[in-house]
């Protein structure tokens, strides 16, 4: 078990894995490298993700991300050569009146928590629009000389949603449409997850040491994880899904040799199942008594069927993690009445899905509200006990 992900149960680690003692171990929370958990921090940090809004010749709407901690925000703002205004509020949204047509405004904000307050932040400065000018979008252009009059100009360029899976990158065109990359790794012009599931080639193993060694296979187009079983004899058997095209196995007895399957995950199905070449571990570092699997040898056949009911309880996994706008979560098989449920740090729910007939269950990420942060999603399997997984959130 040991490198072998797993969930420690604590919110401020990421990437948990198995220790070398068999206990389940992760890396602390800490984008800032302070030593603190991030969700422990109790300094009030700076406002991020400033932007403006509907923007006409006389009003403006300012936004940004709200403050864990903050009682309250600090907004000033002014034209330059101007006498400028300072003004208390008490969210993370405010509208400005009362403002000049045809003027340049710059402003700032800070939170305010309790007796601490963070340093000021610049948010991108704004046009009011001329009186009289009809600005459909309210982004500040006037309708006749707006690319696009009922999008705001401001975001292209910017990071958006197609909601469509044969799509990444997804970006804000110069024509305001939200348009991504095709995923055509092949470059055959169609889409990788709309093609066959194709199973995985070119097996490679390597003995590492008496106790551990590496099984391997190529990428597959369109595959979003792997799904491999195996079987060591007098060890156990054993089911895990990657995303990557190597697996090490470590802390077996010396001498073990292992045998094992592998199949590809894809969005419209799963490939067949493929044996890769056995894995046998030499008995001893110098090679000493003899290899587990000498040339020649022939190994009993591996009751396939009976290794998968064995190994037959319901997993999950969900790649990437940490996730910015979306993640795939990958059950180890089909199961009818199960859901996933996100829920963030103080139990609130963010997001249900239903994984009735389906393995691969993309995640919208982006339409969680949460950002910087940590998610808990719980897998409900009826009959059995809950089952949860953290994901952590870099948006």
């Amino acid at each position: 078990m040991r490198s072998q992900p797993c969930d420690d149960g604590d919110p401020c680690t990421i990437n948990d894995t198995y220790g070398s003692d068999c206990v389940c171990y992760g890396a602390l929370f800490d984008e800032n490298n302070n030593g603190i958990c991030d969700l422990n921090e109790t300094g009030c940090t700076i406002p991020e993700n400033l932007q403006v809004f509907s923007i006409t010749p006389d009003m403006a709407t300012l936004t940004w991300n709200a403050v864990i901690g903050a009682d309250s925000y600090r907004v000033g703002y002014i034209t330059p050569g101007e006498s400028g205004t300072v003004m208390i509020v008490n969210t993370n949204m405010v509208t400005l009146t009362g403002l000049s047509p045809e003027s340049e405004y710059l402003w700032q904000v800070r939170a305010n928590c309790g007796t601490d307050n963070s340093d000021n932040v610049e948010g991108p400065s704004f046009t009011t629009s001329a009186a009289g000018c009809p600005d459909a979008d309210g982004d500040g252009v006037c309708d006749g000389d707006d690319l696009c009059p009922d999008f705001d100009d401001m975001l292209i360029g910017s990071s958006c949603n197609d909601y469509d899976n044969c799509t990444t990158n997804d970006v804000v065109t110069a024509d305001c449409e939200c348009v991504g990359t095709l995923i055509d790794n092949n470059n055959n012009g169609v889409c990788d997850l709309d093609e066959l599931c194709a199973s995985p080639t070119s097996f490679v193993t390597n003995a590492l040491s008496p106790t551990s060694g590496t099984v391997a296979w190529d990428p597959v187009p369109g595959a979003v994880a792997y799904q491999l079983q195996y079987l060591i004899a007098g060890f156990g058997t054993g089911n895990t899904q990657l995303s990557d095209t190597v697996y090490t196995f470590e802390g077996l007895p010396p001498g073990s040799i292992i045998q094992w399957r592998v199949r590809t995950i894809c969005m419209s199905g799963n490939s067949s199942w493929e044996v890769g070449p056995a894995l046998p571990l030499p008995n001893s570092l110098d090679g000493g008594g003899g290899a587990a699997l000498r040339t020649g040898d022939r190994l009993p056949p591996v009751d396939w069927e009976q290794v998968d009911r064995e190994l037959s309880e319901l997993q999950f996994d969900i790649f990437p993690n940490p996730a910015r706008d979306e993640a795939s979560l990958v059950l180890s098989r089909q199961a009818e009445g199960t859901e996933a449920v996100v829920y963030n740090l103080w139990g609130q729910e963010l997001a249900r899905y239903s994984l009735d007939g389906v393995q691969v269950q993309m995640l919208n990420v982006s339409e969680w509200r949460a950002q910087n942060t940590a998610v808990v999603v719980v897998l409900f399997e009826p009959g059995q006990p809950p089952k949860t997984k953290k994901l952590l959130l870099v948006r």
